[in-house]
């Protein structure tokens, strides 16, 4: 459980941090900034490959969530499984 809220706290910290716009006014200097179509875009061509990298980074750690849900959810039946059997035992023998 811990590893799970551990996770939790850095898919908050990474999509924080990758999310290209946290910073909205970085892009709209940029384009005030451009005098040639090649530098818009080369700046577009920029803020396309962030926010594919963001896309991707959100899509990794969601595929990381669902895997440790679903070994979550196996340790947990697992465990629920292997204490009704001791207790079975336990009740057997007395």
């Amino acid at each position: 459980m811990v590893i799970y809220v551990l996770m939790l706290v850095y898919m908050f910290n990474a999509i924080i941090t990758s999310n290209p716009m946290a910073n909205p006014g970085m892009a709209e200097r940029a384009i005030q900034s451009a005098t040639t179509i090649q530098e818009l875009q080369s700046d577009f061509r920029d803020e396309v490959h962030n926010l594919s990298f963001f896309v991707r980074r959100k899509n990794e750690l969601l595929l990381i969530f669902y895997c440790a849900t679903i070994v979550m959810i196996g340790f947990l039946g697992w465990s629920t499984f292997m204490m009704s059997r001791i207790k079975r035992e336990v009740d057997h023998d007395a």
